[in-house]
This record gives structure tokens, C-alpha cells and sequence, in this order.
């Protein structure tokens, strides 16, 4: 995922796109950049790791990003400029990272699939990207995606035939379902509460777990 969206910046459409995106995410960076190291660029006490790298591959590059920089009267000065990898966040990363997957599932009217989605995301973040596809504007790319966060079981997020479960029985076989199944299931339930009451199954039956530290 890194080096796809490292070689989309080389589009300089997709990478303004990108950074429109990032902004519009609020974490922070008004620019993304990809710079190109050569081994005679490095200095003497470079990393072996690195210089290993360039050695294999003759080119090496990093992602900086860029942040605006405030001095003690909060008055905006020259940007700040940061690799990215070093610097920003798992969440941030993460963001950069799906950008141009994004951007072109609805750009080419593509399934976009993602496992884990809200994991390093701010829930609003998450919310904010189920409603870009599940706008007015997007009429054909699709969003085909794996989450635990039970707050995006919303009736004015998703519909009753958007939402699946996934339910592992004892055996280890795994079960599809939707909740279009559930015969009784208003359009305006609490589509979570009732997720984790146990009323659409595809939760854990979990262990007690005091009995780890009870003697």
C-alpha cells in the first residue's frame, strides 16, 4: 500500500488529490512530498540498513510531509517539513496510504475493499468516508469493508442491506449473514444497541476473565 501510493505522487493530478484529502482529514499536513536518496548522498554514520537498501536498489526514497509552523504569538511562519515514516502518526500513515485508493475507486467507479478499517482512525474520520460513498455524488463505486467499531451500526449511516455479520460457530466455519435476514428490524432501530445485546449474533462468547488473577 506505501509504495502505491509513494508512485501516485509522481501524478502530479492524483498527488494534489491526495493532499486535498488529507487536509479535508484534519491531521495536520498541508503537503506530501517523495524525495529521492542516492548512496553517495549519505553520510558516513548512515544507517547499514540503508545503505544496504541502496545497494540492492541503487535508488532509495522517503515520504516528508509538510506542517504549518506557529511562533509564541500563534502567528503562522515558514512550514515545517517532516519524514514521514519518522514523524507522523500510524493514523496519518494510514490515511496517506488509502488516499489514492480512494480517490480512484470513486474517480473509476471501482470496489474499493478494506479489512480493519477503523483501526488508527478517529471514529469521525470513518463516519465521514462510509457518507462519501454513501453520497448523492458517488453513483457507482462501491465500499466493501471490515470493522469493530459498533458505532457505525447507525440507521442514518447504513441501511439494514448494507450491513453483514460475520459469525464463527464451534467448529471454527465462519457464517454470512445480513441484517436484512432479521424479520421485525425497523429502519430506524438501534441497529447497534441490538448488535451488541446478542440479538443478530456474530459476537464473542467470552471467558471470565477474573479467573486469571483469582487464586
Amino acid at each position: 500500500m506505501h509504495s502505491y501510493a509513494e508512485d501516485s505522487l509522481k501524478d502530479k493530478k492524483i498527488k494534489s488529490k491526495i493532499v486535498d484529502l488529507l487536509k479535508i482529514a484534519d491531521i495536520g499536513i498541508t503537503d506530501v512530498g517523495r524525495i529521492e536518496i542516492k548512496k553517495e548522498d549519505l553520510p558516513s554514520d548512515a544507517p547499514p540498513k540503508l545503505i544496504s537498501e541502496l545497494e540492492k536498489n541503487k535508488n532509495y526514497s522517503i515520504i516528508i510531509t509538510e506542517h504549518k509552523r506557529y511562533n509564541k504569538k500563534l502567528k503562522e511562519i515558514k512550514s515545517t517539513i517532516f519524514p514521514m515514516n519518522a514523524n507522523e502518526s500510524e493514523g496519518s500513515i494510514k490515511m496517506f496510504e488509502l488516499s489514492p485508493y480512494i480517490i480512484k475507486s470513486l474517480e473509476q467507479k471501482r470496489t474499493l475493499i478494506i479489512d480493519e478499517f477503523d483501526a488508527r482512525f478517529h471514529p469521525l474520520l470513518t463516519k465521514k468516508l462510509i457518507e462519501l460513498f454513501n453520497s448523492n455524488s458517488n453513483k457507482e463505486a462501491q465500499f466493501v469493508f471490515i470493522t469493530h467499531d459498533t458505532n457505525l451500526l447507525r440507521a442514518n449511516l447504513l441501511r439494514k442491506d448494507q450491513i453483514c455479520f460475520v459469525e464463527k460457530d464451534k467448529f471454527g466455519a465462519s457464517h454470512f449473514y445480513t441484517l436484512v435476514d432479521f424479520k421485525g428490524v425497523r429502519n430506524d432501530s438501534s441497529f447497534d444497541k441490538d448488535y451488541i445485546s446478542g440479538r443478530y449474533g456474530a459476537i464473542p462468547f467470552l471467558g471470565d476473565f477474573n479467573s486469571l488473577i483469582e487464586e
